[in-house]
């Protein structure tokens, strides 16, 4: 959410942005795919062999990154809401609350089958995220699940509480990048926490660090 209030958004603006993210994207994972193992991608469910999914892997590609990377596609939105306006960047810019902003970004964004797209659960999201925000609780947005190749200010959260519990992350330190030594770091505390030691950082395991 920080990132798109950074970009000049109001808060609830930023908040609907991020409610149908967390719709089409629960977890915020960009590596997610479309559940049932249709075509969508990430954050925003870029459909897979689709013209907009394929300027993401080159938009990822001329930025010497991957698609799987959150920051990447969070990147990747915000040039197309600035570069095409039929994506309705100005039309949200016009909203005046979270709802209004939920549904403009939907409709004119995301455009799902109007049949299925649960308008009301993307404004109850979208409500939940300008909440935290409002209160300072923003642990959907600002701890995503992470895994390797992933970067970004979460990852350097994650890196700094490694750290603290004397897991080394590699050279650089809390760099924002998640490489080997990173992942390995996740592991090795998973195992010793009775977690599943894949590697990623899920809900499971950003609750483990934080009870640290």
């Amino acid at each position: 959410m920080g990132f798109f209030i950074h970009q000049g958004l109001e808060d609830y603006q930023a908040a609907g942005i991020v409610g149908n993210l967390l719709h089409e994207c629960p977890g915020l994972d960009p590596a997610t795919v479309q559940y049932g193992g249709g075509p969508g991608f990430g954050l925003a469910q870029w459909e897979r062999g689709r013209d907009r999914y394929k300027s993401l892997e080159k938009f990822a590609q001329k930025h010497s990154s991957s698609v799987h990377n959150f920051s990447t596609q969070a990147r990747f939105l915000w040039y197309e809401l600035n570069h095409y306006s039929y994506f309705g960047l100005a039309k949200l810019e016009e909203t005046t609350d979270v709802n209004k902003a939920t549904f403009v970004f939907m409709r004119w964004f995301e455009r799902p089958n109007p049949d299925s797209c649960n308008l009301a659960q993307r404004k109850a999201l979208g409500r939940r995220v300008l909440a935290w925000h409002e209160s300072g609780y923003r642990d959907e947005v600002r701890r995503p699940t992470l895994r390797q190749g992933a970067s970004g200010p979460p990852v350097r959260h994650l890196q700094q509480l490694l750290l603290r519990l004397g897991l080394g992350t590699g050279r650089n330190g809390a760099d924002g990048q998640f490489g080997p030594a990173t992942m390995q770091a996740v592991k090795r505390f998973q195992h010793a926490n009775g977690l599943q030691p894949d590697g990623i950082v899920g809900r499971a395991t950003w609750a483990a660090l934080l009870e640290e």
